[in-house]
């Protein structure tokens, strides 16, 4: 498995079609028999033994968890007896989530996440999870696209100095599309009416409810967080800018925050970031060009699998390096020039 990069797969439609059979031990099983299964992704000899191993089905149970597989079609058993193996079954042209192997075998001691969620009892949750892994784009948009799922920011135009234009973000609500292929499963094709913060209403699907339920199981075991991120704007074109991590991410993240926080409060009159305290607002100073820019909380799943695409959004620390050093000298400028502030 180490040549696979620590990871493994299963295909989108076959994984959908193992939630529809309605059972959690089944579901578990699959992606159990998934985690063991050779290069082509298909032929596993994880059975019955590797179940019990990595998670509270008993031995009974993950065999009848099995047969379900078999009775579904969304399995094959290639071999019998002591040491069987089977083969998962889906089309020809595959469609891959990716999942790290922590998600059955663990990390650092902590109950593997499938086998959390399997204690929860909650096929819906279990789904969502998987689903998501297939929707985050960690390379592109360092999670899941914020025009699927976001943490929303109120943004504020506290002032001006120089070429920059200083912005306070102060957090707002979550929301999501019913057009996102992880929110289609929860939908009932039934329309309520929602009052809105505003006051206003709107027509959701029914079953909205319970995909926030759902997306809250997934916040409190840990295994989903919203990291703050500066975008260009909040358009399905815009591009990331970099993350502006509260509390959570990376340490690296949370160092940008400071920085960026640091550099806009310094060109700011005492009194103006007086009240953006007071707000506990994030403060950040951007190029005044950069008109539509706004602060978004990314979803990302915590376990993530050594792919090319994990890689190439690591890489992006010596980028997020460069605006600590950029965001720092700005802040030392300001201070240089005795405090003076360089507000119109």
């Amino acid at each position: 498995m180490a040549a696979r990069g620590n990871f493994f797969a299963v295909d989108r439609r076959a994984w959908a079609a193992v939630c529809g059979i309605g059972s959690m031990n089944a579901a578990v099983a699959y992606l159990v028999l998934a985690r063991g299964t050779l290069k082509d992704m298909r032929t596993t000899a994880w059975s019955v033994n590797a179940i019990e191993t990595h998670t509270g089905i008993a031995r009974p149970r993950a065999a009848a968890a099995i047969r379900a597989l078999l009775e579904a079609s969304l399995a094959e058993q290639i071999k019998a007896g002591s040491r069987p193996s089977y083969r998962l079954t889906f089309g020809t042209v595959s469609d891959w989530i990716w999942l790290p192997n922590s998600v059955i075998d663990g990390a650092s001691g902590e109950t593997p996440p499938v086998e959390r969620i399997r204690q929860a009892q909650s096929l819906p949750v279990l789904r969502l999870y998987v689903d998501l892994y297939h929707a985050q784009g960690l390379a592109a948009d360092g999670g899941v696209n914020w025009r699927q799922l976001r943490e929303g920011y109120h943004r504020h135009k506290i002032g001006e100095s120089g070429p920059y234009v200083i912005w306070g973000f102060s957090p707002g609500q979550e929301g999501t599309w019913e057009q996102a292929p992880f929110v289609r499963p929860f939908l009932t094709g039934r329309k309520e009416v929602v009052k809105l913060a505003d006051g206003s209403t709107r027509r959701d699907d029914t079953g909205l409810p319970d995909f926030w339920v759902a997306l809250g199981v997934l916040k409190k075991t840990g295994l989903l967080e919203f990291v703050a991120h500066l975008v260009e704007a909040d358009t399905g074109e815009a591009s990331v800018i970099h993350p502006l991590a509260q509390g959570n991410g990376e340490t690296i993240e949370r160092r940008l925050l400071w920085a960026a926080h640091d550099a806009g409060t310094s060109l700011l009159t005492a009194a103006q970031a007086e009240w953006a305290s007071a707000q506990d607002m994030i403060v950040v100073p951007v190029l005044a060009h950069i008109e539509k820019v706004a602060v978004l909380g990314l979803p990302r799943l915590r376990h993530r699998a050594a792919t090319s695409a994990t890689a190439e959004w690591a890489e992006r620390a010596e980028e997020w390096d460069a605006w600590i050093e950029r965001y720092q000298e700005i802040a030392e400028k300001a201070w240089r020039d005795n405090g003076m502030q360089h507000q119109r």
